[in-house]
């Protein structure tokens, strides 16, 4: 029986039999869509292996890297991050109409450290006070231990840590003289925000190997900050490795040393510059990297390399991946080489991070040479720093740089003051920072240095003029302190420093109508008086005498009392043994800086009059 076909069936066949060529194009067109489908579905930011450069600066690598092959890791330090979801490219909004948190604060001694962790449009934030969030002109204006204060145009708002956050709380306290500690509240805080907040300002770079991991909470007060870094990542089971100024953090079992010499591949997101601008800078400096960069994305730059290089490249974009660079025009900085001496170009960039001067850039081909970004200003602050510091006496020495902060004292009155006792501190002065002051010098030296900083840097002293160094011909500045003290004047203020039993020098601080008046009598308490005849030492036994010839010596070479001052005595017992006695022919004074001089080189470690500084 025939099927009976339908009118609209034969009219298709009727519309085939009149355009034949029809019958062969249909079939091509659908396969040619079906191609265009394919094609270009598979296009996205991520290269190719054929789109991979071969740098000029390794021209013996004859394999080219696909980012699908390759270990993928994060570089930190990040200051602006983007969530996973986000992406590099997230909008920044208004925290009044977009949900704003704060998720960690970071507390410092030295306030300008301080740090606090925002999290806000698929964006994490690590600001300190004064600093613009994102695009906006949202400010930061006080940062408190769990709190944050911005403000913009008149409006204020207050962040605060989450404290119904769900999670068991980590909390540890130290007890520590360590100058350097942090204390840290965290509260669903993105781990990888947290090293980088810590690692800003120790100089490292940590290369990230892990997945996502929420800090719930985490509480750390006056704790040193590599301790707290330790700390917070073995409460989520990580750790990290170090070799330089270059981290390796993850999971335990995924470290190895190994790792340092391992190639692997993490992606830059650029702000200011494009990628090519890094690539022909990378390229300049030799550092031995492969790029990968796209016409399409030009504010993204693919890394492939060791660990150590990958911090190297960071370094080098927080360089020159700012404001003033934007759309490639050439600004007022500039990529300058400096090169060194004596010290290292990593002793310099220490020094200048302690400082607070633009930091620079060390390859490990060349340890003695600094890459510096800057302007004329801070290349000429930078040279004038390192005139003081790249000299024959720091070659072999280690020494400590370390920023004092002045309140009421500036920094030219107070660097007479310092030298005027000798302790073998350098002062490091700026014509910029007239309230501050860099020490170099023996840690503890500098500790010390700081210490009598603290009591002349006070309310009282503000006004000019108030100082008085005294040197002193007779009388130590232990005895013209307690000479002073009996003329029972609240105004007068005296100063000592370490050893003021042997010291000839004293600081006086007083109303300037009082200067006259103390210097006249320290000129009348500094006066020679008669000389008198007074046992100070003795020994026993046969070679009694012997031995105070050689106490003698010693007691005339460091209290500068002439040896002809000194007479032995002979055998004074009052039985069969041998006694004998030193006998110093001297002013009260004098003597009594020999019999102090003796305890001293009984006890050489123990110091009677050492200030409670």
């Amino acid at each position: 029986m025939a099927v009976k076909q339908s009118g609209k069936d034969s009219a298709f066949r009727r519309f085939i039999k009149e355009n034949k060529s029809l019958a062969f194009m249909l079939p091509l067109l659908v396969i040619l869509v079906v191609v265009l489908i394919i094609v270009y579905s598979g296009g996205g930011d991520e290269p190719t292996s054929s789109e991979v450069p071969t740098p000029a600066s390794t021209p013996s690598q004859t394999s080219i890297p696909s980012i699908n092959d390759q270990t993928q890791v994060e570089v930190l330090p990040k200051i602006i991050r983007a969530s996973d979801e986000t992406g590099n490219d997230a909008v920044v909004q208004d925290p009044f109409t977009s949900p704003m948190r704060l998720t960690g604060v970071l507390l410092y001694p030295d306030y300008d450290k301080t740090k606090a962790i925002i999290e806000y449009g698929g964006v994490s934030y690590i600001v300190k006070r004064n600093e613009i969030i994102g695009n906006t002109a949202w400010t930061v204006e006080e940062i408190f231990e769990t709190s944050v204060m911005l403000g913009s145009d008149g409006k204020n708002q207050l962040l605060e840590l989450d404290k119904d956050s769900s999670g068991m709380i980590t909390s540890a306290e130290y007890i520590t003289d360590d100058a350097e500690t942090v204390t840290i509240h965290l509260a669903n805080a993105d781990i990888r925000d947290v090293i980088s907040a810590i690692v800003l300002d120790l100089g490292f770079n940590a290369v990230y190997l892990s997945d996502r991991v929420i800090i719930d909470r985490f509480e750390a007060a006056n704790i040193p900050p590599e301790e707290a870094l330790s700390l917070l990542l073995k409460t989520v089971e990580m750790d990290y490795i170090q070799d330089g100024n270059t981290m390796i953090v993850g999971q335990k079992e995924r470290l190895s040393t190994v790792f340092f010499d391992s190639m692997v591949l993490t992606r830059f997101s650029l702000k200011y510059v494009d990628a090519n601008v890094i690539s022909n800078q990378i390229t300049n400096l030799g550092i031995p990297v492969q790029k990968i960069t796209l016409d399409s994305n030009p504010y993204a730059i693919w890394i492939q390399g060791s660990p150590r290089e990958l911090g190297k490249v960071r370094e080098l974009i927080a360089m020159l991946d700012n404001a003033e660079n934007v759309s490639g025009s050439i600004g007022a900085s500039k990529l300058v080489s400096i090169q060194f001496t004596y010290i290292t170009a990593h002793q310099m960039n220490a020094i200048l991070r302690e400082v607070g001067l633009q930091t620079g850039l060390v390859l490990e081909s060349n340890p003695k040479i600094l890459y510096v970004y800057a302007n004329d200003s801070q290349i000429a602050q930078i040279q004038e720093l390192k005139t003081k510091l790249d000299t024959a006496d720091n070659q072999q020495l280690d020494f400590a740089i370390s920023m004092k902060k002045l309140t009421y004292v500036r920094a030219n009155e107070i660097v007479p003051i310092i030298y005027q006792f000798g302790l073998g501190v350098d002062v490091i002065t700026f014509d910029r920072s007239a309230m501050a002051v860099w020490l170099k010098g023996d840690e503890e030296a500098v500790k010390q240095v700081s210490a009598l900083i603290d009591q002349i840097d006070i309310k009282q002293n503000i006004d000019n003029g108030r100082f008085i160094i005294k040197k002193l011909k007779n009388i130590t500045a232990l005895e013209a302190d307690y000479r002073l003290s009996l003329l029972g004047i609240p105004e007068i203020q005296t100063y000592t420093f370490s050893y003021p039993q042997f010291s000839k020098s004293i600081l006086v601080v007083c109303p300037e109508d009082y200067k006259i008046y103390v210097t006249d009598h320290l000129n009348q308490m500094d006066v020679m008086a008669d000389k008198i005849k007074v046992p100070i030492d003795f020994a026993t036994g046969p070679s009694g005498t012997y031995r105070l010839e050689q106490r003698r010596e010693l007691l005339s070479e460091l209290t500068g009392i002439a040896k002809e001052s000194f007479t032995i005595s002979k055998n004074v017992a009052r039985d069969d043994d041998q006694y004998y006695l030193l006998i110093l022919e001297e002013t009260p004074e004098k003597i009594k800086m020999a019999e102090d001089m003796i305890k001293k080189i009984d006890s050489p470690l123990s110091n009677n009059y050492e200030p409670g500084y």
